[in-house]
């Protein structure tokens, strides 16, 4: 099976739209098509920023349905531990941690959104 690792900016803009590709990505983890490995800095970062004012001003889903997401991450995703040392994104460090996770569960794939 596709093993993943998202950026949090791919949840950020699946609850922005439900209809644009970040919501079909999430749906498809949903019903099992690939698998999400994440560390505690990913789930920490998640939850920080997905239950911020700025986001949840704009986010189409409930509180509710947000810890949900969370509490299904929590239980279905591929935990690896983040204690690998890897420096990668020079302008952003704190990104590392999506690639270290990759890195650590052998992930086919790290899904990230243009910023812009």
């Amino acid at each position: 099976m596709i093993r993943t690792v998202m950026d949090t900016n791919i949840l950020v803009a699946a609850l922005k739209n439900q209809k644009g590709y970040p919501a079909r990505l999430l749906e498809a983890w949903l019903n099992d098509e690939f698998e999400i490995s994440l560390s505690p800095a990913i789930l920490s970062e998640y939850e920080r920023v997905l239950f911020s004012p700025p986001v949840r001003e704009k986010s189409t889903w409930s509180t509710s349905e947000v810890r949900d997401l969370i509490e299904a991450l929590k239980v279905a995703a591929i935990g690896v531990p983040g204690a690998l040392e890897l420096r990668v994104i020079e302008q952003d460090p704190s990104d590392d941690k999506f690639f270290i996770a990759a890195v650590e569960s052998e992930a086919d794939y790290v899904v990230t959104k243009e910023h812009r």
